[in-house]
């Protein structure tokens, strides 16, 4: 194995706890979210933060500053993401955008943060409220139209809006991407993933190794890693970063491991892997189509506008720039 073979992506919680909004369907703040008290909650060290920033600037991978909490809630969040950019990082972000004010969003576009996607999931308020938990759709429309507003012509950051397809707003999906499709730079759509992680639906009929074992990792304010983004609780205990350093863990150990279960078609021997089907998140379908590309897979797709394809991420899984 090289070296320098180091994740793509690395999801950071900064920190972990706090959400504004109560998604039902949300693994860590949802009415079916497993028992909130066995996940660990609070900030990352702000020392330990430099530190890890410090190992990942030489690989460059994408970092997402949040793990499944709200980012703009992190005390202090634009000093986290100031070190981010001078590392000269790659920072990827979702939020509810809620906290996406005026004054925020100023400051995100003038950091340059490279991607930042706000979740909607509906377009009447009354459908915004069953899958989001609260009556702020307006508020969240506004602050994604002001940040476009704010952002204007520059290239970055890239801007978009996602909808997690539910049975409260499936009726609501098409219409949603008509609405949004000639403002924002790109739209995400994806299944909703059960708290057994598994999206309803047609799958790949041929089992592969996951993807995300060579492409992202997920790192928890403490230093903890989890085997990856939705493994929400740490079920398989894989390291500490602050330890051991994220070069490491992903090269040796329980990930190692893992990978070669995979390999080996051994899914049912991971015991967080064995019922999922996330894995069918590959291997996109890309397709022109009246001045967007649409990248799908079994579980997303995205509609991309042709013209702002320039501001798209290094290293994304779904499309080249």
């Amino acid at each position: 194995m090289k070296e320098n073979f180091f994740p793509k992506k690395v999801l950071l919680g900064l920190q972990e706890g706090d959400c504004n909004l109560s998604c039902p369907k949300c693994y860590t703040h949802g009415e079916n979210a497993p028992t909130l008290s066995d996940r660990k909650t609070g900030v990352m060290n702000f020392e330990k933060f430099i530190a890890l920033c410090e190992e990942l600037a030489p690989y460059s991978p994408r970092v997402t500053p949040q793990t499944w909490d709200e980012p703009l809630l992190t005390p202090n969040i634009l000093k986290y993401l100031k070190i981010l950019k001078d590392f000269n990082l790659t920072v990827t972000m979702d939020t509810n955008g809620i906290l996406l004010n005026e004054k925020m969003a100023k400051q995100l576009v003038e950091l340059e943060i490279d991607s930042i996607f706000v979740s909607i999931d509906a377009i009447e308020p009354e459908t915004f409220e069953k899958v989001r938990g609260k009556d702020v759709l307006h508020l969240v429309e506004k602050n994604v139209l002001n940040l476009l507003k704010e952002r204007g012509d520059k290239l970055l950051p890239r801007i978009g809006v996602s909808f997690v397809v539910e049975d409260n707003n499936r009726s609501e999906e098409e219409l949603f991407v008509q609405k949004w499709k000639s403002l924002v730079d790109v739209i995400r759509v994806n299944k909703e993933f059960s708290p057994q992680r598994q999206v309803e639906g047609e799958v790949s009929p041929i089992r592969t190794p996951c993807w995300s074992l060579y492409d992202s990792i997920m790192v928890n304010y403490d230093g903890s890693v989890s085997l990856c983004c939705v493994d929400t609780h740490s079920e398989v205990e894989i390291g500490n970063a602050f330890d051991d350093g994220v070069l490491n863990l992903w090269n040796n150990g329980k990930v190692g491991e893992i990978r070669k279960l995979h390999e080996e078609g051994r899914f049912s021997e991971v015991g967080i892997c064995a019922n999922c089907n996330l894995w069918s998140n590959e291997s996109p379908e890309i397709k022109k189509e009246e001045g967007f590309v649409i990248a799908k897979t079994y579980t997303h797709y995205f509609v991309n506008n042709e013209e702002r394809l320039k501001s798209i991420p290094h290293g994304n899984r779904y499309i080249k720039a």
